[in-house]
This record gives structure tokens, C-alpha cells and sequence, in this order.
């Protein structure tokens, strides 16, 4: 667990590490990595962009399969095929906005897209059990076109930015970027998933008045219609006794998580709005 001694000695590793490569590495006479690159302004700016946008993705991309898997209890043959949309929308839209960008400057699609991709991830804030496969679907097409307008924009402005003996390291680091910066989102954003989910586990649950005659009523209501009609991985064996209550209970365990998955959505479009403030401070070069 986060609590483990063998997890915070890895990390104190790690975070030394990585001090002590970058207090290094500029003294190396052929260092793995060229800090004068982010003298360029567009090119750091990019980067910056490119990190944004791989936290936000990533960390979303990560979540959504689990949440059609754990929550709405699809298979992973159909969740594949809902996530297929968003994939095609990249692939058929990355070209025409890759193509437009060298025509009109890479610096509005950027932020556009920046924004699109904002806009599908709130639309997730109020997803549920009861949500329809269309609207995941409708939405994961938006997200699919808003990434469609970064990744052309994103590398070109990247390599164009730099110098003719740059552009090795640039078409390195970008990935590189991207790759550091999608796992940190990915860490970040199951971590964040599991904390919601056990607050608002405790949050629904002391709402619960267990002495409230309305809530007696009910309880005694599916205790003695529901106790053979419910699904069994709500009712838990151990409630059986008192079908009612843990009916009512399995159900504090079923909103809570899906409250949680809201919450990720609605930070990873946050995260994706903090992107387009260095969108905009791009000089909008034109590469013809």
C-alpha cells in the first residue's frame, strides 16, 4: 500500500534521482539530454502543452474502460467497441486539422482543441449507471475530434521550432514528454478515484438515519419484497439477514464510486482548461 515502507523508500530513490540528473546532466560533455533546447521559447511552451494534454488524456483514457467495466458492468469486448468511436475520430480529423494548421498556424488549433477536449471530459460529470451507451459514445467522438486538432499541431510546431541539429532531440523529447507525463496522470488520477470513492462512501453513509421512520419503512419494504429479486453482488451474504438494510447499503456502495469517476472527469477537464493558457502565449509560425 502508499503506507508501505519499501513504496517511500522507492520514491526518496526516484525523487534523488531524478534531482540529481538534472544537477548533472547539463555539466556532461554529451548529455543524454540538451537543456539549451528549452531555450526556445515555442519549443518549451510545447512541451509544456504536450505535458498538459497527456495527463488529461491518459488519466481519463484510464478511467473510462474501467468505469464501463466496474460500474456499468460491461464486457472488455464491448467497452472496446464504445472506445472505438474516439480512436476513428482521431484518425480521420488528426490529417484535415494536421494539414490546416501548416496552412493557418498551429496556435488557435492547439487551444481550440485544448478546449474541445475540456468540454467532452465535463460532459462525463454526471455519467451513472443509468447513462446511455449513445452519450458515451457522442461524447468519446467529441473527445476524439478535440485530439484530433492537437497531435499534428502539437509535433509540427515542436520540430519547427527548434534548429535543423535540433530536431533529433525534439522528436525524442516530445514523446518522452508525453510518456512522463501520461503515467503521472494515470498514478494521479487512480489515486485521487480511491480516496473520492471511500469519502463519498462515508459521506452517503452518514446521511443514512437508521432510526428515520421513512427509512424503516422502506427498508422493511424491500426486506420483504426484494430479498429473493435482487442481484446477489448487491446484497451481499451478509446482509441477508436483513435483506432491506443491505439492499440500501449495497446501493451507498454503488453510487459512491460512480460520484468518484464524476469528480475524475470533471479535474481532467480542469487540467485540460490550465492547457490552453500556454496555447495562447504560442507565436503562430506558418510552415507552408
Amino acid at each position: 500500500g502508499w503506507d508501505s515502507s519499501y513504496i517511500h523508500i522507492c520514491e526518496i530513490i526516484s525523487a534523488g534521482g531524478f534531482i540529481l540528473f538534472f544537477l548533472y546532466e547539463p555539466f556532461v560533455s554529451n548529455p543524454l539530454i540538451d537543456f539549451n533546447i528549452f531555450k526556445n521559447y515555442n519549443f518549451t511552451f510545447i512541451s509544456l502543452i504536450n505535458a498538459v494534454r497527456a495527463v488529461a488524456l491518459f488519466g481519463s483514457l484510464f478511467i473510462i474502460p474501467v468505469f464501463l467495466e466496474n460500474i456499468m458492468n460491461f464486457t472488455p469486448y464491448m467497452t472496446g467497441l464504445i472506445m472505438m468511436p474516439s480512436a476513428v475520430a482521431v484518425a480521420l480529423s488528426a490529417p484535415i486539422f494536421g494539414r490546416a494548421a501548416d496552412r493557418y498556424g498551429p496556435k488557435y488549433f492547439i487551444v481550440f482543441g485544448m478546449a474541445i477536449t475540456a468540454v467532452s471530459l465535463f460532459q462525463y460529470w454526471n455519467l451513472s449507471v443509468q447513462s446511455s451507451i449513445y452519450d458515451i459514445i457522442y461524447t468519446s467522438i467529441i473527445r476524439g475530434i478535440g485530439l484530433g486538432m492537437l497531435y499534428s499541431p502539437i509535433m509540427s510546431t515542436g520540430l519547427n521550432s527548434v534548429k535543423r541539429d535540433q530536431i533529433p532531440e525534439a522528436s525524442g523529447l516530445l514523446p518522452v514528454t508525453m510518456r512522463l507525463a501520461s503515467g503521472f496522470g494515470i498514478a494521479y488520477f487512480a489515486d485521487y478515484l480511491a480516496t473520492k470513492q471511500v469519502y463519498y462512501l462515508a459521506k452517503f453513509g452518514d446521511k443514512i438515519n437508521y432510526k428515520n421512520i421513512a427509512f424503516l419503512r422502506v427498508k422493511s419494504a424491500l426486506g420483504a419484497n426484494l430479498l429473493f429479486k435482487s442481484d446477489t453482488v448487491i446484497l451481499a451474504n451478509s446482509a441477508r439477514l436483513n435483506s432491506g438494510l443491505g439492499l440500501i447499503d449495497g446501493s451507498v456502495n454503488k453510487f459512491s464510486p460512480v460520484q468518484a469517476y464524476d469528480d475524475v472527469f470533471i479535474i481532467a477537464g480542469v487540467i485540460c482548461l490550465f492547457g490552453i493558457i500556454p496555447a495562447l502565449m504560442l507565436k503562430n509560425k506558418i510552415h507552408r
